[in-house]
């Protein structure tokens, strides 16, 4: 990054920095105020670990800090279009594994018990159902930003090769929402290529699909795994109800949905009300800010790049942020919580994200 500095160059967007910036310190106020007047009824532990509060609490921050910092470190580290070469060939290589260890997630043994329609979901790398195949998302439209950019015959035809065992992972995956993610990611970056967004029409798809005798089965509490969704919503607006200015803290969403939550499931499986509940109307805010912001700086890159290569990325990165704002409203996609537990798997995956964005 120094010689970037010495030369004069922003380390970070300053329509990034901004709203990055507040962000932080919205977190940082609602955990102060949360450990200043903490609710009596709370219990601030997790049911199955000991580690204190304040440890969640520097996780958090650390979280929210360490997040943007791939956005300035990034660029100082990819200067080169061979430097570019090689972090796509990472992501492919690594996603790969995590896609062919879906597809064979039978002959694996990596299925869990949770189910849709009778068919076991599989867990990859500590990731399952919706995660997984949004993660899987992400390495798609890396691979289709560049078939869809590709020049020569032979590369057209791997980086499609690519693109399809992407997409059956994801759906193998059997996550409803990576499903639709997967298509408002693929229709979007198509739309942009083509520079034709009656495809964006082709969205309404799911609605159409509903009618159609047994498709309402995958939101049957009765035959499929977690679609309790709206009761699961709802404990996050009561949760916020309760403090409504400066939130339960950054990442202090499990404790409070244990005593207060109908579901109790620990996580708002929806982004926005979880930064709702926890960092109060200002983050919400904030988030929908950073949001803006990278939608803006997506395009802006896009219509900058010269190159087919860089061409590819920029839309990569375009599709993949349609897949997060659908995919917030059914899941943290973008900024996790401490208190979401399950180990490293959620930060690793954010991780993917931010590194793609930077």
């Amino acid at each position: 990054v120094l010689p970037a500095r010495k030369s004069g160059q922003l380390l970070l967007e300053r329509v990034l920095l901004a709203p990055l910036t507040a962000l932080i310190l919205v977190g940082l106020i609602s955990i102060l105020n949360s450990r200043l007047f903490p609710d009596p009824n709370v219990p601030y532990t997790f049911p199955h670990s000991n580690v204190p509060i304040i440890v969640t609490n520097v996780s958090e921050m650390a979280l929210l800090i360490g997040l943007p910092m791939f956005l300035i470190v990034v660029p100082g580290l990819v200067r080169t279009l061979r430097d570019m070469r090689l972090v796509i060939g990472a992501y492919m290589g690594i996603g790969l594994l995590y896609a062919l260890g879906t597809i064979f997630a039978p002959q694996l043994g990596l299925l869990t018990k949770a189910s849709l329609l009778g068919n076991n979901r599989p867990k990859v790398f500590g990731s399952s159902s919706s995660g997984l195949g949004a993660l899987i998302v992400l390495f798609t439209t890396i691979a289709l930003g560049q078939a869809l950019y590709a020049k020569q015959a032979k590369m057209r035809v791997f980086w499609w090769a690519l693109t399809g065992i992407f997409i059956l992972g994801v759906i193998l995956a059997y996550g409803r929402e990576a499903w639709l993610d997967l298509l408002a990611a693929v229709l979007v970056m198509i739309g942009f290529r083509l520079k034709n967004w009656t495809i964006l029409l082709l969205l309404l798809v799911p609605l159409v699909l509903l009618l159609i005798p047994g498709v309402s089965d995958f939101f049957d509490p009765t035959k499929t795994y977690g679609s309790d969704r709206f009761k699961i919503w709802q404990d996050a607006i009561n949760i916020w109800l309760r403090t409504p200015y400066f939130g339960v803290g950054a990442g202090n969403y499990q404790f409070f949905d244990r005593f207060y939550g109908v579901d109790q499931v620990g996580v708002a499986h929806n982004q926005y009300l979880e930064v709702l509940a926890e960092m109060g109307v200002q983050g919400l805010i904030c988030l929908i800010w950073l949001l803006i912001a990278v939608g803006y700086v997506s395009i802006t890159y896009l219509n900058r790049a010269k190159t087919g290569q860089t061409k590819a990325i920029a839309l990569a990165q375009i599709g993949f942020f349609a897949a997060i704002i659908l995919g917030g409203f059914f899941t943290g996609t973008f900024i996790p919580s401490a208190a979401a537990g399950g180990g490293t798997a959620t930060f690793v995956e954010t991780s993917y994200r931010w590194l793609l964005l930077g």
